[in-house]
């Protein structure tokens, strides 16, 4: 493909949360090197070197930068608003616990929230009264 119809990513954000951010202007920046040819532009081996070494530094940078204090207060304090559709709510719960770092307890973590945060009171008892509630199937309900 060729390189002048593709437009860079836009610049990195780093307001909120950064290390999403920085996990997304990553993908965009990588799907736009391989769209636009610019991966297999000759460079020897030192550059695509130097390359790979900003990117790895800047990585550790931005995650070690991670207040997961924070990230998690952030997440504990969604709301589902009044007028927001589940879903939205939902995906960004999804979204907001990759960031706190909660390993494997990631779908209980984020069941629990949705529980403890929907804003139809008459689905929060439902979702109480079902024994044995998974994610998915709070999702469903």
């Amino acid at each position: 493909m060729n390189g002048e119809y593709c437009r860079p990513p836009l610049g990195l954000s780093l307001d909120c949360n950064v290390a999403e951010n920085w996990r997304k202007f990553k993908q965009q920046f990588t799907i736009y090197m391989k769209a636009s040819g610019h991966d297999k532009k000759d460079s020897d081996e030192e550059d695509r070197s130097d390359y790979d070494e900003v990117l790895t530094a800047f990585e550790n940078h931005i995650t070690s930068k991670t207040n997961v204090v924070v990230q998690r207060f952030i997440f504990n304090s969604r709301m589902q608003d009044v007028d927001e559709i589940f879903y939205v709510f939902y995906t960004d719960l999804r979204k907001l616990v990759k960031s706190c770092e909660v390993g494997n307890q990631a779908e209980r973590v984020v069941r629990d929230r949705i529980v403890l945060g929907i804003a139809d009171s008459g689905l929060q008892e439902r979702l109480l009264r079902e024994k044995n509630l998974s994610l998915a199937r709070a999702a469903e309900i």
